[in-house]
Order: structure tokens, then C-alpha cells, then sequence
């Protein structure tokens, strides 16, 4: 058995108790997990594992933050439950849909930048 699906199995266990609404996996190296805080507030992360057995993470929702490398499972599974108890309190926040909005805004003129960027003649 692959390493990499043995312990993508443990992470994944330990997100459903976690509460994961959903966990895609993808050729044992890639999993997205889904957790539904309720009041229509979704987080979602996607991890790859690397052949060395390191870690990639980043969360995709409620907006896209890399989160970088990590060393073991272990990790992975503290950084989720910590990130998710922050989400939980933020949630709380009479602030937090001005945050999710200015994050969503922040997101937009990165990609417009990029745009101007990468489509910016240097021989006109």
C-alpha cells in the first residue's frame, strides 16, 4: 500500500471528526476537506502530499489563503482545528462579513493587477 494513501487516510479520519462535511481525495496525493459552519459559512482545504512526505496546505474558502508546507499529519490536523476554532469565533463578529467582503475585494484587484501585469506592452 502507498504511504501517501495510508496517511491521507488518517488526516481524512481525523477531519470527519472534525466535523468535515465532505472529503475529495484525488489520486491519494490530493484531498480537499469541507467543513460547514453553518449560518451559510463554508471552509474548505485542500492539502497535496508530497513524495517526500511533506505537506502542502492552503484554505480555498470562505478565501483563498497558503498556508505553506508542514512536516507531518500531525500538523495538518492541529492547523485545520485551530484555523476552524477561529473561523467559529470570527463567525461571531458583528466585523466578519466587512472582513469576508474586503477579502473578496482583495482577491479581485490582485487579479485585475495581474492582468494590467501581464498584458502590459512594453513596446508601446
Amino acid at each position: 500500500m502507498n504511504q501517501n494513501t495510508v496517511t491521507g487516510d488518517y488526516i481524512n479520519i481525523n477531519l470527519r471528526q472534525l466535523g468535515a462535511t465532505s472529503i475529495k481525495e484525488f489520486n491519494s496525493i490530493m484531498h480537499i476537506a469541507e467543513f460547514d459552519l453553518g449560518d451559510g459559512l463554508i471552509v474548505s482545504y485542500v492539502f497535496n502530499i508530497t513524495r517526500h512526505n511533506k505537506y502542502f496546505l492552503q484554505r480555498m474558502q470562505p478565501y483563498a489563503m497558503v498556508h505553506g508546507k508542514f512536516a507531518s499529519d500531525q500538523e495538518i490536523i492541529d492547523f485545520i482545528t485551530a484555523d476552524l476554532k477561529r473561523f467559529e469565533n470570527a463567525k461571531n463578529s458583528h466585523n466578519f462579513n466587512t472582513f469576508l467582503l474586503i477579502s473578496h475585494l482583495g482577491h479581485h484587484i490582485t487579479e485585475n493587477i495581474e492582468h494590467l501585469f501581464l498584458n502590459y506592452n512594453v513596446d508601446a
